[in-house]
């Protein structure tokens, strides 16, 4: 008889602690669906801005108005690429510092344990250059190894 008006306690009580949790949780969205819905609004207000200027703009003569604290100058100009000239024209005896001032940085350096530095350049639809540099001067000056291909033999029988 116990367990029996147990049960019919549990029976009550349970759909009671779920309308309660489901007015707890009902509340807490409705909270966050409302702080949602007025970040919609502003963002809706942003973008309306934005549409308009970007209308008004689209009008031959038409001013645009920056807003406070947004600087209405134009985008600086990028500065000219520089060109370097030919690392054709490397030749021995070359300084560094005027190696790098001529010919620009190298695609690639490696350096050996005895001091010796191995500059590459590869030029654009060119062959490359390797300059060996040694207490900072050039000392030799080479093309660039082409790399290895296969080699391929056809050999017919009949």
């Amino acid at each position: 008889m116990r367990c029996l008006v147990f049960l019919a306690a549990v029976a009550i009580a349970a759909p009671a602690q779920t309308v309660v949790e489901h007015a707890v949780i009902g509340a807490a969205g409705a909270k966050a669906a409302a702080a949602a819905a007025g970040v919609g609004k502003a963002a809706g207000s942003i973008l309306e801005g934005v549409r308009r200027q970007l209308q008004s703009a689209a009008k031959p003569g038409a001013q645009v108005v920056v807003p406070a604290g947004m600087a209405a100058e134009p985008a600086p100009k990028p500065a000219p690429a520089i060109e370097y000239a030919d690392p054709a024209g490397i030749t021995v005896g070359l300084e560094r510092a005027e190696l790098l001032r001529k010919f620009g940085e190298p695609s690639m350096k490696t350096a050996a344990s005895d001091g010796a530095e191995t500059w590459f350049y590869t030029p654009p639809n060119r062959d490359g250059i390797v300059a060996t540099l040694r207490d900072g001067k050039v000392t030799a000056v080479s093309p660039a190894p082409k790399p290895k291909q296969e080699t391929a033999a056809v050999v017919i029988l009949q």
